[in-house]
């Protein structure tokens, strides 16, 4: 007995010098390679702090009064998680409400939380993928798989990709959405491997409460539960397991499919299914055709993140049939090839089949049926934890990591070098993101015959003071599109010259801000009817438009109907919750005060 026990510790020992680092230094280990993950982010996005705001952003905090908080009163946080622009993100939104609160407008705060909500997302992505690798391949080194892990989480976390999830302040919704998902999961897979009653009580309670964090962050969230099931399915080993697991299988199915059901009728998907298409100039059949061609788009983008295949904005021709053009049906056939392959080497390669299904899987959502824009780059945040742990696998399965004595492997010092230039791509890349000027003209180059671009870029050089540019951007956008109303009424408002917008039919205008627009251009000619009609449609279709209220009721007056100028002003009072000093308040003020005191 003694013989063989003695075997077995010098087996041990054996199995310890092999791995390349004795136990008792794996936790050091650990903790460098983590400082090591801090380090390669901050250098990678260390110029991202003070780019500005941009496009959503603007409506979604900097002009969304119920997200300046004032004070912490349980009215100002309800006012913050339940405001409309919200809808279903409460959570997201308390925490741009949060940090209005301590820093006001000053953007580097907002930039601060986001950097921390991403590196806190990489550090759960490095402790996800130790824990499935150690789970399903003990017979690796555990040095090994840890090495693998920091990999995979660089070289996630520096994708050049991913800061449009980062730099854009408004997409916290979908970082902040991808932690609680993470800790969601982590927590999962501790509960249902933990042997200890309070452990396990309080894993499950993790679980639970980052779901429903998760689901209040961001909608993608929800395929959370389908991803633990697809955990269940792939830890079973064997009939006997399958029938004992069989029945907690059936009840998270049972939750997923319960969930899936309370989101549509929660979410009214079918209604806005039916309501938002009709906005869109493509139908439920073209998007999801699309969907095929843009999610290889996302793979070869993951694959070759290059400064010139990267934008805000994107122009993706819709798929019109499953031919036309070619590459939809190629494209469906890679998704199915990779389908597949997940289902072949789900018992050989556990690790890399459960990743290929993680990335599809967490797609589903956003690259469906749903009246979304075809294409953003921030949809692959959480997906593409899978890609890059099944692009680097091979370093698992067919090379050996090691560090010891400070020596390389070739395998290492070649994801090394790829993990320095993606942390070189990121950094350039966040330069596009300084102001809207410089990131619109990054997606003209890309998109030089796009009218959308050419529109948004005319904007930001009204915004910045350069007319004359605004002005040729504008004619640029209406001679490549136009049908476009947007550019016409901006262009109109620049000139003020009515002329652009004079065939605008009201019919095809879906944005109140645009209506906002017509009115102010047909009051300033003198078309009090038609500025009246503007005005009106703009508050039916955002009836706090405080502005919309203000400019309605000098039509009012110039029209001379003082009952309805003075509710105008009054409703103006009531729905502004901007600067108190502001002199379009004083103004209200005293109108009203005037027109009370005339009656």
């Amino acid at each position: 007995m003694k013989k063989g026990k003695k075997k077995l510790n010098k087996n041990r020992s054996r199995s310890a010098s092999q791995n390349g680092l004795g136990k008792s230094t794996l936790v050091p280990q650990k903790w460098a390679l983590l400082g090591l993950l801090l380090l390669i982010n901050l250098l990678a996005y260390s110029n991202s702090f003070t780019t500005g705001w941009h496009f959503d952003d603007l409506s979604n905090i900097v002009n969304n009064r119920d997200v300046h908080l004032k004070d912490l009163s349980g009215t100002s946080l309800h006012s913050a998680v339940t405001t409309k622009i919200a809808g279903t993100r409460p959570i997201a939104y308390l925490t741009f409400a949060l940090n209005y609160y301590f820093s006001g407008p000053d953007i580097v705060p907002y930039h601060l939380v986001n950097f921390t909500i991403h590196l806190i997302n990489a550090i759960l992505v490095y402790a996800l993928v130790v824990m499935l690798a150690e789970r399903w391949h003990p017979e690796i080194a555990r040095s090994q798989l840890r090495v693998f892990s920091l990999l995979v989480a660089a070289l996630w976390s520096t994708s050049p990709l991913q800061t449009q999830a980062v730099t854009y302040i408004v997409q916290r919704m979908t970082s902040l959405a991808a932690l609680f998902f993470l800790l969601s999961t982590l927590c999962y897979i501790r509960w249902r491997s933990s042997e200890q009653p309070a452990e396990r009580w309080g894993y499950l309670a993790g679980c639970l409460l980052c779901a429903i964090l998760a689901f209040a962050t961001k909608e993608n969230a929800f395929i959370l539960p389908a991803i633990l099931l697809v955990y269940e399915i792939y830890c079973i080993k064997g009939f006997q397991q399958l029938r004992s697991r069989a029945r907690f299988i059936g009840l998270l199915a049972f939750a997923t499919l319960g969930l899936i059901v309370f989101g549509i009728h929660h979410y009214r998907v079918i209604e806005r299914i039916q309501d938002d298409y009709t906005g869109r100039d493509f139908s439920m059949g073209e998007r999801v055709l699309t969907e095929f061609r843009v999610v290889v788009f996302h793979l070869s983008q993951l694959l070759l993140p290059l400064p010139s295949r990267l934008s805000l904005h994107h122009e993706f021709d819709k798929s019109r049939s499953i031919l036309v053009p070619p590459t939809t049906l190629l494209s469906l056939l890679l998704i199915l090839g990779c389908s597949g392959a997940a289902i072949f080497w789900k018992k050989k390669w556990p690790l890399v089949s459960f990743f290929i299904v993680w990335f599809f899987l967490t797609l589903v959502i956003e690259s469906s049926i749903l009246p979304l824009e075809l294409i953003f780059e921030h949809r692959v945040y959480l997906p593409s934890i899978g890609f890059f742990a099944v692009l680097l696998s091979p370093l698992v399965y067919r090379a050996k990591l090691s560090i010891t004595l400070g020596r390389f492997s070739l395998p290492i010092m070649v994801a090394s070098l790829a993990i320095c230039l993606s942390v070189w791509m990121t950094y350039e890349r966040n330069k596009v993101w300084q102001d809207d000027t410089t990131l619109w003209l990054d997606a003209l180059e890309k998109y030089p015959s796009s009218f959308r671009i050419q529109n948004n870029l005319a904007t930001a050089h009204t915004q910045s003071g350069r007319m004359d540019l605004a002005e040729s951007a504008f004619r640029e956008s209406i001679r490549l599109n136009p049908r476009g109303i947007e550019a016409r009424v901006n262009l109109a408002i620049l000139c003020l010259n009515v002329l652009w917008v004079q065939d605008v039919d009201s019919k095809d205008v879906k944005d109140p801000y645009v209506f906002f627009n017509l009115g102010v251009i047909y009051a300033k000619e003198g078309n009090l009817a038609r500025a009246t009609e503007s005005y009106r449609f703009a508050l039916n279709q955002k009836p706090d438009y405080a502005e919309a209220y203000f400019n309605l009721g000098l039509v009012y007056l110039r029209t001379q109907d003082y009952a309805n100028a003075r509710n105008c002003f009054g409703a103006f009072l009531k729905m502004w919750e901007g600067d108190q000093n502001d002199r379009l308040v004083k103004d209200a003020q005293n109108y009203v005060a005037q027109l009370s005191n005339s009656r």
